[in-house]
């Protein structure tokens, strides 16, 4: 007996468009924001409009986010700036000639002001220097 290889079903299944609203989750509220968006979803976009095809319950769901409380965001950051021991190594000057460096070997500092003199002109300019990445 010689079996027949059975047809495969080689059409892809297309998938949804979902539309998700995420909401800030807060204990202190009291209303049931996720059913009143759907009251308004409902009223707003009925079976008759034009945008009902994408805008309906099967296809916007709903999630709450969970994001940490502004003042520990605050908290945190501010911990992380103020509480960093950077270490202030000084890199090694990378001049051809070191004798000539025009910084005493501080060339690769990570923040400096620099003066240049125009001979041309009589002008004296100053500026920082960027921050080496």
């Amino acid at each position: 007996t010689e079996s027949t290889p059975s047809p495969q079903n080689t059409r892809t299944k297309r998938r949804r468009a979902i539309i998700w609203f995420n909401p800030p989750f807060s204990e202190n509220v009291t209303t049931k924001i996720g059913k009143e968006f759907f009251k308004i979803l409902e009223k707003h976009f009925p079976k008759r409009h034009k945008f009902h095809k994408i805008l309906n319950r099967n296809n916007v769901k709903l999630s709450y986010s969970c994001t940490p409380n502004i003042g520990s965001m605050i908290k945190s950051h501010n911990r992380k700036t103020l509480d960093r021991t950077e270490e202030t190594q000084t890199l090694p000057c990378n001049c051809r000639n070191k004798e000539q460096c025009p910084l005493d070997g501080q060339c690769r500092a990570k923040a400096a002001v620099y003066q240049a003199t125009i001979s041309d002109t009589t002008s004296i300019f100053n500026g920082p220097k960027a921050p080496l990445p």
